[in-house]
């Protein structure tokens, strides 16, 4: 079989030292070797926590790979990109998951939250997974809802085979591991600072890839009086890390997790002793005899195991042969890119290569596609909603406000009439557990309402006669057909309220029938927005005296998608009313925001 040709997307330098990119930059120059046409696409460095100009980049290119052409996709794009750009995508995609990104040290619950809903649903448009490790399969399958035949294990590769010993007069305790707080060498220099009574020397190896942690432990170094004995290394060359593990004693990573960790089978290539912790997939990279395991952030079981290897000789040397046993039988690179290019080999051309656009995919275009867009509509959204709270998405469409509040980190409750838009919906959002999708309208009383469908541009389908008259004599609406009909359930506010709770912002955009749903209200809220054209003013003014009735409220304004405020203050509600009257036809449509007084 001719080798398949395929495309391997990688965020920032390929050649930053991590154990990450080490694996893939030797897996794409390996694929190369055995026959495969791999094209390296790199993608901004933001990922997994990416920019909106980078998350805008990843999607259009990502987008333009053929459906031909499998797409490797790098573990901290694929875990953090969107996943309506990743239905996008054309080309048949296959995860690389060194670890889930929610597994990282040191975030938060909602970032963590964020970070697995966005891989599950992700991992659910992935036609085939690569993992180093069993430990990272068996997270997939029990936890992210990966059945196993989509899984395969491509251990690293090693190109390290060990050389000549170098004994040195002081013992040399080695950690090879980034300045990152996953990597727990902070536990480590707290371990040390316990066996200040024996003969040693520790050096520390790894870019400050936190440059905030890595200052931490400069400190910690001297804080513990460590500054004689300990070194901090940092990045260093090829060949004096070589030297080094050659002179090393014993290698010691108080990792805090590991997907598999390429730094282990360094160590059983060199042949020595390892201290670590039981967590993640450690557990399997270090066999049994080569390796002393506590459990992670435990420096006082940590100093113990290292005393025990620095001062039994015959131990020492018991795990040293174990490892250099175990490291003899390390797979090579080459070995790895044979497991991946099967995977490339066996796999189909993409089920739905891309098309003419539909409907729905040019709004996914429109509301998804823009990053600046997105960025703008996330800076203006968090003026009015924010972690914890509640939000009502009163015609969600495909729910692009949606994810922006669910990105603010509020409770979001979405509705969306339209039995096909809904449909999306779901398959965008609805795996998100801070999301609830009805499919359903909202009006002035409960029962249901006929939708007058816009099969070409469904973003205006109406549940609004008026709005398809109005439409028919207006210049900017020319060609607008609403070519059938559909009966869908109709709520209130007031309903919603009852169900979900009082919401703390309301976005309500329905295509001429906000006013009906205002009406479905009887209490005033804290914020609202409604959108409003200019083929029917009159609505939009009706909406603000309906506001009145409810509460005093303020008002400004958004034109169009700018997703900017107009005013610098907020206007009386007559003030508003002179703006809307004022404004030319050409500016069409935007958002009315009202804030109730205090």
């Amino acid at each position: 079989m001719t080798p398949r040709s395929a495309a391997f997307a990688i965020p920032g330098d390929i050649n930053t030292v991590t154990g990450g990119y080490i694996y893939e930059r030797r897996l794409l120059e390996t694929l190369h070797e055995i026959g495969h046409d791999v094209r390296h696409i790199e993608l901004g460095a933001s990922f997994g926590d990416p920019t909106a100009v980078d998350m805008a980049h990843a999607i259009d290119a990502l987008c333009e790979i053929k459906a031909t052409r499998p797409l490797i996709l790098d573990g901290l794009v694929f875990g953090s990109l969107d996943t309506a750009g990743m239905a996008r995508i054309s080309a048949p995609i296959v995860a690389m998951i060194h670890h889930p990104l929610a597994l990282e040290t040191g975030l938060d619950a909602a970032r963590r939250d964020h970070l697995f809903r966005t891989e599950r649903d992700n991992l659910a448009l992935a036609a085939h997974v690569l993992v180093p490790s069993p430990h990272t399969a068996n997270i997939l399958t029990t936890q992210y809802n990966v059945t196993p035949h989509r899984i395969s294990i491509a251990q690293p590769g090693t190109d390290v085979r060990g050389g000549a010993r170098q004994a040195t007069k002081t013992p040399l305790i080695l950690s090879v591991g980034i300045q990152h707080a996953r990597k727990g060498h902070d536990v480590l220099l707290h371990a040390l600072a316990r066996l200040r009574h024996l003969n040693w020397r520790a050096v520390i190896v790894g870019s400050a890839h936190d440059p905030h942690h890595a200052a931490e432990l400069a400190d910690l170094v001297v804080t513990l009086g460590l500054s004689d004995r300990v070194t901090l290394a940092g990045r260093i060359p090829q060949d004096a890390l070589e030297t080094l593990y050659a002179q090393a004693t014993v290698f010691a990573l108080a990792t805090r997790y590991e997907g598999y960790g390429i730094v282990f089978d360094e160590a059983l290539a060199w042949g020595l002793p390892i201290v670590s912790c039981d967590t993640g997939a450690v557990g399997q990279t270090v066999p049994q005899g080569a390796g002393l395991l506590v459990a992670p952030d435990a420096p006082a079981p940590f100093a113990e195991c290292l005393a025990q290897v620095l001062t039994d000789a015959d131990l020492r040397q018991t795990m040293a042969d174990a490892a250099l046993t175990a490291g003899a039988k390390l797979p090579t690179w080459r070995d790895t890119a044979q497991i991946a290019g099967a995977v490339l080999n066996r796999l189909g051309p993409a089920q739905h290569p891309r098309k003419t656009p539909t409907p729905i995919g040019r709004s996914l275009d429109t509301y998804y596609r823009d990053g600046a867009r997105t960025a703008r509509m996330d800076r203006l959204n968090a003026q009015f909603i924010g972690a914890g709270q509640l939000a009502f998405d009163i015609g969600a469409h495909l729910g692009d406000r949606t994810a922006s509040f669910a990105r603010l980190g509020a409770r979001v409750v979405a509705l969306e009439p339209q039995p096909h838009i809904h449909r999306a919906l779901r398959l965008i959002h609805g795996r998100t557990d801070n999301i609830a999708l009805i499919q359903a309208a909202a009006g002035a009383a409960h029962g249901t309402v006929e939708l007058h469908l816009n099969s070409a541009n469904p973003t205006i389908t109406t549940a609004s006669q008026d709005l398809i008259t109005q439409a028919k004599t207006a210049e900017s609406w020319q060609g607008q057909i609403w070519d059938s009909t559909v009966c869908v359930p109709l709520c209130t506010l007031d309903q919603l309220i009852a169900d979900h709770g009082t919401p703390d912002f309301v976005k309500i955009d329905v295509e001429g029938f906000e006013l009906e749903v205002l009406k479905g209200l009887s209490v005033p809220l804290p914020m609202l927005s409604f959108e409003f054209t200019t083929i029917q003013r009159d609505i939009a003014m009706a909406c603000v005296d309906r506001l009145g009735d409810l509460g005093a409220y303020d008002f400004n304004i958004s034109l169009g998608e700018d997703h900017r405020l107009h005013h610098a203050t907020w206007v009386s509600p007559d003030a508003m009313r002179a703006h809307l009257a004022a404004l030319p036809h050409s500016a069409n449509s935007g958002d009315i925001y009202a804030r109730l007084r205090p």
